[in-house]
């Protein structure tokens, strides 16, 4: 999970490049931020006996609306930062919450994540910055038809290196760690995903709920494709969808029960809406289903009820009558018709821009081609993923790919889920904390080769694979590495 989706920033900082993207998906009823926020020390920072201002202090940045137009003038960008552990000579690490405000995020700076972590290691300082678009970072006062012109791809990884060359830090010497004059890392998570994110889900889910649920969704499919009026009606009544009046919504927002798989960790416990889930459909009476679950008929009323149960909560629930819900993602069986899911958003949602369904058109490959998708090689980049992550297809270590891992470009999996890797807590689990031990050791070598000194570089971590020594040892002793530094 260290990276996901590296295409999207492969040309970045001078005079080095290393990035690290993590991982997290979008469009959920009712959706928190998917990058899990990470809660920052109770402690005010200090260096060198001065106090700093709290992690939690929010900092500005004239950033551009248009970076093909800059004559459009400039918004207020909000960013998190400290200099913590920065001496003369360090990297800047900065990443951004991706589809969320920054509110939450300020954990990011601190030791408590990754991010904090390489920045010790390496004495640097740290950023979070606020996408554009999210939170209070708006180009324009309104959400605006016209304003979205520059919500794009482009403008947001322009939005980093702008602010790579051109911030004043505000640290002693702010005014001199700029791209062109000092090392930058980008971290990152998630941000966008594929239709393959259901697949680890069946794979690593209790087998007697996955049981169920196919029986369900084969069901959904014949019904909603060959049924007839009144067996579609009698369907969406069954979950609590009567006002609804696309069946691809029906058929979307029965994803609901699993999006919440992504935010599992090693400290997950069972006060999970997709553990709860579970049990509603395989425990009867005091006793769980065996390994094929209990079968059609029981696991349609469970799953019904437990769907009505999820709406009644949700606060779209008294919409659903009136709009689509989490029209973004389909069932296998309906899943061909996600295309047209989407086009027909855009159409719904900008008129104007998008007047009909068929206006719209996907960019994948134009996107793919420009930033290399799969085949990215810029130097530097370290990938990290997690074995449960639901968006791993979307990454270097999916299934359709055979990568291969290189130092230049490592590959690193665990047997975590989404993000997993970002919080230095889910250490607990070996297999996480060994990934994290190694992104760390491959910055500091980064940073060596960068101030032209030699350390040895860290073994190989072959695509895909987790050796038994990593599954069976105990956490890693990255502290006791830290110390060394």
């Amino acid at each position: 999970m260290l990276c996901r989706y590296p295409s999207l920033i492969a040309v970045l900082f001078l005079p080095v490049v290393a990035e690290v993207v993590f991982a997290r998906p979008q469009w959920r009823l009712g959706v928190p931020p998917v990058h899990p926020p990470v809660d920052p020390p109770s402690h005010i920072p200090m260096k060198d006996g001065v106090l700093l201002p709290p992690y939690d202090t929010i900092y500005t940045f004239d950033q551009l609306i248009d970076h093909d137009n800059p004559r459009l003038g400039t918004f207020k960008q909000r960013y998190y930062f400290t200099h913590e552990f920065y001496r003369h000579g360090g990297p800047i690490v900065i990443s951004t919450p991706g589809e969320g405000p920054l509110d939450g995020y300020a954990g990011f700076i601190t030791n408590a994540t990754l991010n904090g972590v390489v920045a010790q290691a390496t004495k640097g300082a740290a950023v979070m910055i606020e996408h554009r678009f999210f939170g209070e970072s708006n180009p324009y006062s309104d959400l605006s038809e016209e304003s979205y012109r520059v919500h794009t791809l482009e403008q947001a990884i322009e939005d980093l290196v702008y602010f790579a060359q051109t911030a004043v830090l505000p640290m002693p010497g702010g005014n001199s760690v700029g791209a062109s004059k000092a090392p930058w890392f980008l971290f990152g998570g998630s941000y966008s995903g594929a239709l393959g994110y259901f697949e680890p889900i069946r794979e690593h889910m209790p087998k007697n709920c996955s049981a169920d649920v196919e029986r369900v969704i084969r069901y959904m499919d014949r019904t909603l494709a060959f049924g007839s009026q009144l067996q579609k009606e009698a369907f969406k009544a069954r979950f609590g969808m009567s006002g609804l009046t696309h069946l691809d919504d029906v058929a979307a927002t029965l994803v609901a029960p699993f999006n919440p798989w992504q935010d599992l960790s090693p400290k997950t416990g069972s006060n999970n809406t997709f553990v709860e889930f579970c049990d509603a459909l395989e425990v009867r009476n005091g006793i769980a289903a065996p390994a094929d679950g209990w079968g059609l008929s029981h696991s349609l009323a469970a799953f019904g009820n437990w769907m009505k149960g999820f709406l009644a909560q949700t606060p779209v629930s008294a919409r659903i009558s009136k709009s689509s819900i989490s029209p973004s993602e389909t069932q296998a069986g309906l899943g061909s018709g996600f295309a047209a899911i989407i086009l027909r958003q855009c159409s719904n949602y900008f008129p104007k821009t998008f007047p009909s369904a068929t206006s719209a058109r996907p960019k994948t490959e134009e996107v793919n081609a420009k930033y290399g998708g799969w085949s990215t090689n810029a130097p530097r980049i370290f990938f990290a993923n997690g074995k449960r992550d639901p968006w791993r297809e979307a990454t270097v270590s999916s299934d359709f790919i055979n990568r291969s891992s290189t130092r230049q470009n490592p590959i690193a999996v665990s047997d975590g889920f989404h993000c997993n890797d970002l919080d230095m807590a889910n250490a607990i689990d070996p297999t996480i904390a060994k990934v994290q031990e190694f992104a760390v050791r491959y910055f500091v070598q980064w940073m060596d080769e960068y101030r032209w000194s030699i350390s040895p570089l860290p073994p190989t971590f072959y695509h895909e694979k987790i050796p038994a020594d990593i599954i069976d040892a105990p956490p890693s002793p990255l502290s006791n590495f830290l110390s060394q530094l």
